[in-house]
Parts: structure tokens; C-alpha cells; sequence
């Protein structure tokens, strides 16, 4: 049975590594790069610069942008260490509750997962977000660690602020579980308000507006009561089409659960209960898709790797739970790559070259001190040139409906403040995609009128670029 898990975790990591480099990118791990670029420079996340993430994700990457440079391959590589790891943990928990058949169960369920593990590849919150969370269940299902396990699931949070929903639950199962209810709760007080204290009081202190619009306000529409139970509703029957094995998993294993006396149901019940919480959350935001809960999965991974490892251990039931196991395995291979096409996220090419490619020629043409005018922080990145912190948020950046006064509140970009930066002698060099363009509407003409003036000529098209896969122009002073 070990060598089936060791030879598993091998194709894994193997499978891991070839999408890392076809994988598409993505505007938020430019985003990301540049924020931790921000704050290995000595800025700091919400006071100096927007970023709508949990200030710990940015701190993280800030580290390893100190460690290891801001190269996409690098970090990429990082964020798979802490995908891998993650699942890692999840396969241990699988062990802890279902034995050795649960976790080779539990290990071909992620192989057949592609598009959970392309999200795992990728420079966004995914990775880093997975390895605390299932480093808390591991801590509280395996080792009973109380204060660990907390504490790892308040970073979590902090990296991915939805999981902070799963907080609640966490703390019920720990009161369920202890002898000593009193000093649990007083443990668990002074973990929450020392996290505090350190993660998040700084920020709301130094610049409270700021904060909680990048925490809550950039994540929340405000629009009519029906018209949000619409979008929920319509979010929810797009995740059961795209995930039908989701909701096989989830359903049957409830079903099991609550018909069935085992071991560790008080476990499986509190996985499942997470998997819930944090799923429901997942429907409020506008445009929410199926791949917020690609963070989910490894959890359903492990209840249904044990749950099939309890049927299994009765003989009559061998031949015909080997072939649901083998429907759930096919399904879930099925959707997954339908999702993978779909969304385009692998490429049969490497998708990081071409950003290597438009930074060279960045690189050559931007002298020491110049600065570049672009809506994409990639580039910015990789050939390592001067950004206006306004744009940190790439494309998101721009608000053209906001006034100048709220857009320097907030530190974003509307067509004022862009053509301002356009007559800053110190602009160099613009970049702007065919999206870009689109977003200035009808103010289009107008911004490149004004490019014209300050002495900006087209110099260079690059074709299918970036994850709009869209035309990129390069725009340099006379």
C-alpha cells in the first residue's frame, strides 16, 4: 500500500510541474508579485498601496520576493510547494481517519483533479491558503492540538478571507472535543486577540478607510435585495453543472454520515460542516465561479476517501463500491478537464515566455530611473521597471467612474489621473492592452490624443497576450 502512495505522490508532483509551465497566467499573480515586490521595498499593504487580498498573503510573498527574487517561474514553483504540501496534509488526514486505503483513495481523487490543481499552480491565493488550512485540520484531527490548529486557520483566513467563515465551526469543534472547556475558551480568546492585535490592527489603525474598502468594500456590490438572490441562486446551479462530483461527494457523504455509526464521524461531520460554511459564502460575491472552491475539494477528497475505505472493508460490498469509486473517479476527470478547456488555463505553449518576451524588450528600451505607465503589473515584474503604485491592482486598478478625489483615497486610476501620468516627463514608456483600451471608453480617443501630444509614438505590437489573450501596445517618448 506504501509503495501506491509513494508512486501517487510522484505523479503528482511530476503532473504538478508540466502544468506549472503551460499553465496560463493570470492578472492576479501579477498583482500579487508586485504587491510583494511593494513591501520587500518597504511599503506596506493598504497604507501605501491597494490590495483587496488578506494582508498576509502579500506579507508571505513579500518574504519569499526577499529570499528568492520576483521571478514568475520562482514563485510559481513556491505557490506549488505550498499547493503540494497542503495536500500532503490532506492525504494524512485521510490516513488518520480511513487508514492507508482512504489515503491512496483520497490521492487518486487530486490526480484526476486538473482543474483544482492548475489554481494550485498559479501565483494566487490557492496554494498558500490550502497548506494552513489543512495544516489546522491536520493539527486538530491528528495531533489535537487546539492552539496550533487556530492558530493556522487564522492565517488561513488572513491569506484567503473567506475561510474566515470556517473560524465559527472550528471553535465549536474544539469545545466538543476538549476536557477543559474554560481554559479552551480563554486559549482561544487570547490567539484571536493577539492575531489581531498583529495581523490586522496596524492597517485599521494607520489607514481604516483604506483597509476595510480593500477587505469588504471591494468585495461587496451594493444591489437590490432580488437581484442578489438571483445572482446567488445563479452562481449555485453554475457550480452544480460545472461540479456535479462536488455534490455527488457532498450529498452521499451526508447521507452516509448521518445513516451510519463510525469512528470519526464527529471528524467527517466537522469537515463537511466547513465544506458547507465556506461554499455558501462563495455565492455572495458578484461573478463568483466554480473555481472559488477548488479550495474545497481536498476536504470532500478526505471524507470521501474514508467513507469508501469503510465500505469497502466489508467483502459484500467490495465489487459494487469499487464501481461507484470508479463513476466518481471518471466523473470528476470528466468535468475537470471540461473546466480546464473551457476556461483555456492550459496552453500548448509556455505562457510565461511571452511575458519574458515583452520584459526584454521593456528591459531594453526603459533606461535607469524611467518609469513605465501600464495596467499590466506582469511586465512590470518580470523586467523589473518602475510602476506608479496607483496601477498595483493591474486592470483592476481603474475606476473610470470614481473621482479624482476618491481614486487618490483609494490609490486608483481614473482617465484624469492616467493622462496626468501621460505628461509626467518621467514616463518612458506606455503598455496597453486591447482590454485596457476598452475600459477607458469613450474617453479612448481622447487618452490617445493626449499620448500623442506628450510625444508618445507606437512602436510595438505583441500578439495574444496575457490572460485576455489580447493584442499589447508599446507606446515610447519621442
Amino acid at each position: 500500500m506504501k509503495s501506491i502512495k509513494y508512486l501517487l505522490l510522484l505523479f503528482l508532483l511530476v503532473f504538478c510541474i508540466v502544468l506549472l509551465v503551460y499553465r496560463d497566467v493570470v492578472v492576479d499573480e501579477g498583482v500579487c508579485l508586485f504587491a510583494a515586490r511593494l513591501i520587500s521595498h518597504g511599503k506596506l499593504p493598504y497604507i501605501d498601496f491597494a490590495n483587496v487580498q488578506g494582508p498576509m498573503y502579500s506579507i508571505f510573498y513579500g518574504l519569499f520576493n526577499i529570499l528568492f527574487g520576483q521571478d514568475i517561474y520562482v514563485n510559481r514553483f513556491i505557490t506549488l510547494s505550498f499547493g503540494l504540501a497542503g495536500l500532503f496534509l490532506g492525504g494524512r488526514i485521510a490516513q488518520e481517519i480511513g487508514k492507508e486505503i482512504a489515503e491512496n483513495i483520497y490521492y487518486l481523487f487530486c490526480i484526476t483533479s486538473v482543474y483544482m490543481l492548475v489554481h494550485y499552480v498559479a501565483i494566487v491565493t490557492y496554494g498558500l491558503a490550502l497548506f494552513f488550512l489543512m495544516l489546522s485540520m491536520y493539527l486538530a484531527i491528528n495531533k489535537n492540538q487546539i492552539i496550533l490548529s487556530y492558530l493556522a486557520l487564522l492565517i488561513a483566513a488572513s491569506v484567503r478571507l473567506s475561510i474566515f467563515f470556517a473560524v465559527p465551526i472550528t471553535i465549536v469543534y474544539f469545545f466538543v472535543r476538549s476536557e477543559n472547556k474554560k481554559q479552551t475558551f480563554f486559549s482561544i480568546l487570547s490567539v484571536t486577540f493577539l492575531f489581531f492585535i498583529v495581523v490586522f490592527f496596524p492597517f485599521i489603525y494607520k489607514s481604516y478607510d483604506m483597509f476595510s474598502y480593500n477587505i469588504v468594500g471591494s468585495h461587496i456590490t451594493v444591489i437590490p435585495f432580488v437581484v442578489r438572490l438571483q445572482g446567488i441562486a445563479h452562481t449555485f446551479f453554475v457550480n452544480m453543472k460545472e461540479m456535479t462530483i462536488f455534490a455527488l461527494i457532498f450529498f452521499s457523504s451526508f447521507i452516509y454520515l448521518i445513516k451510519t455509526k463510525t469512528e470519526y464521524k464527529r471528524e467527517m461531520l466537522f469537515l463537511l460542516s466547513i465544506v458547507l460554511a465556506v461554499f455558501i459564502i462563495h455565492l455572495f460575491p458578484v461573478n463568483a465561479g466554480s473555481y472559488y472552491n477548488v479550495l474545497l475539494f481536498p476536504i470532500l477528497f478526505v471524507i470521501s476517501g474514508s467513507i469508501f475505505s469503510e465500505v469497502l472493508k466489508n467483502k459484500k460490498h467490495i465489487i459494487p463500491g469499487l464501481i461507484i469509486i470508479t463513476m466518481f473517479f471518471m466523473i470528476n476527470l470528466t468535468e475537470q478537464i471540461k473546466l480546464v478547456q473551457k476556461h483555456r488555463l492550459i496552453q500548448s505553449y509556455k505562457p510565461i515566455e511571452k511575458i519574458n518576451q515583452v520584459a526584454g524588450y521593456i528591459k531594453q528600451e526603459l533606461k535607469k530611473d524611467e518609469i513605465l505607465l501600464s495596467f499590466n503589473t506582469l511586465i512590470a515584474v518580470q523586467s523589473n521597471a518602475i510602476l506608479p503604485t496607483e496601477f498595483a491592482e493591474d486592470c483592476f486598478s481603474y475606476k473610470g467612474d470614481w473621482s479624482i478625489d476618491k481614486c487618490k483615497k483609494y490609490k486608483r486610476v481614473n482617465n484624469e489621473i492616467f493622462m496626468d501620468y501621460v505628461s509626467d516627463e518621467g514616463i518612458r514608456l506606455i503598455a496597453l492592452g486591447d482590454f485596457d483600451l476598452h475600459q477607458f471608453g469613450p474617453d479612448k480617443k481622447n487618452i490617445l490624443k493626449k499620448m500623442e501630444k506628450e510625444g508618445f509614438v507606437f512602436a510595438k505590437k505583441f500578439e495574444n497576450f496575457g490572460q485576455w489573450h489580447d493584442n499589447l501596445y508599446i507606446f515610447t517618448r519621442k
